[in-house]
């Protein structure tokens, strides 16, 4: 992955495409790739909001990374709930 604050600003401006009516393959790519970066904790709630976007508009890809990370997310949840 990228210098944090370049990884931020990159995840920044490709946001705003996944927004839009067009899904750009590299920009879903690169979002999969943050929310599956441990160092890049503090930006998965951005890339997991594009990814969302992107698969409400029939992104198959970005639908199936983003249904993995929510349940990865509840699987730390639940672990974290059994601990003393």
């Amino acid at each position: 992955m990228a210098i944090p604050c370049l990884q931020s600003s990159i995840l920044n401006k490709l946001r705003f495409s996944l927004r839009k009516d067009k899904c750009i393959p590299e920009a879903v790519e690169f979002m999969i790739q943050v929310i599956e970066d441990e160092k890049s904790k503090a930006l998965w709630g951005p890339a997991a909001d594009s990814l969302g976007s992107a698969a409400a508009r029939g992104n198959i890809r970005a639908k199936a990374a983003i249904d993995k990370f929510k349940e990865e997310v509840e699987s730390r949840k639940k672990g974290q709930d059994t601990k003393p």
